[in-house]
């Protein structure tokens, strides 16, 4: 399932009751970049953007920028 960052907040249970649900029926989700309203929206490429996840956050990206990402993931959360 792709989830504009934007609207995840939006989402029944969000993060953990939302997350654990969707593993429960073996759906993966995946934070994409803010919706504007326009057309589809792009990957979780501002590495300001990381910020805005949840602690704890178990769920995946979508993202073009993996190099600018990655580092910022890892400094955060302890991992990639």
């Amino acid at each position: 399932m792709l989830i504009p960052i934007n609207i995840a907040k939006w989402m029944w249970g969000w993060p953990n009751r939302f997350l654990d649900r969707m593993q429960a029926v073996d759906t993966q989700v995946y934070l994409l970049g803010p919706y504007s309203g326009g057309g589809f929206s792009e990957g979780l490429d501002d590495p300001q953007l990381i910020d805005q996840l949840p602690d704890g956050y178990s769920g995946g990206i979508s993202t073009d920028a993996p190099d600018l990402v990655l580092p910022v993931i890892k400094a955060r959360f302890g991992r990639p």
